[in-house]
Formats: C-alpha cells, sequence, structure tokens
C-alpha cells in the first residue's frame, strides 16, 4: 500500500474536503529521522493495512511547505502527531508513541456501526411420519 500525502488546499478548502469525505480521516504528521516518528510509523502502517478499507489514511509531513495549511489548520505544532477526524471533527489525537491496538480502539469507535441482523422468516416445520 503507497503512503498517501494529503492533497493540496488553500485555506478553507481542508474543512470543506474533511465534511465531504463519508469515512473517518487518520491524518499522521511526521518527520523524517525521527526516532520517535519510525516508531509510531510502524504502527501507524500497521493499522492503514487493518482498516483501509473503512477509513481515509493520509500522511502529512511536518514543516512541508505544500502541507503547512493541513498543520496549521489542524493545530500540529510538532511529530509525531495521529488525529482521528470524523468530517472536520476531531475524535481522539495521539501525540507520542502509543500502542497499536489502544488506536485501534479508538479507530474501531469512529466506524459506523454493523446494521443489525433482521431475523428472517422462519420456514413452517413439516413432520412427516
Amino acid at each position: 500500500m503507497s503512503r498517501p500525502d494529503f492533497p493540496r488546499f488553500e485555506g478553507t478548502q481542508i474543512s470543506s474536503w474533511l465534511k465531504a469525505v463519508e469515512k473517518p480521516v487518520v491524518v499522521f504528521f511526521w518527520k523524517d529521522n525521527d526516532s520517535l516518528c519510525d516508531e509510531m510509523r510502524r504502527v501507524v502502517k500497521g493499522l492503514a493495512d487493518r482498516f483501509h478499507e473503512d477509513i481515509i489514511f493520509i500522511w502529512v509531513e511536518i514543516d512541508n511547505p505544500s502541507q503547512v495549511m493541513v498543520q496549521e489548520y489542524l493545530s500540529v505544532i510538532q511529530a509525531p502527531a495521529v488525529l482521528l477526524l470524523q468530517g472536520d471533527r476531531e475524535i481522539v489525537r495521539f501525540t507520542s508513541p502509543s500502542s497499536g491496538e489502544a488506536m485501534a480502539l479508538n479507530f474501531s469507535r469512529a466506524l459506523p456501526l454493523p446494521q443489525p441482523l433482521r431475523p428472517q422468516p422462519v420456514p413452517a416445520a413439516i413432520y412427516t411420519y
């Protein structure tokens, strides 16, 4: 799976894009040559492999001039940081290496609940003697 970079935005386009997306969005802020980011990157990569059908995963490089608007809009000042967003509302933020299971639990909570199974009609029993 390739690493998706956040699309380039101007001004309020970020908010509009987040509101239009139907799935939850995880934004991973990282920087090169940082041991904490490397540790968190492995966790986020594993979660992206696990949840890729239900959650959009975006990677934003801290201080990358083309992604500064995203960093400012989401009020992220340092890496590593992982934000889970539903629309443009922040659900949870991790700012230090966390266990994959702790993140997975929070990610699962943001997913829509599966539709309940509807009872199927029970066929009439036919007894033959």
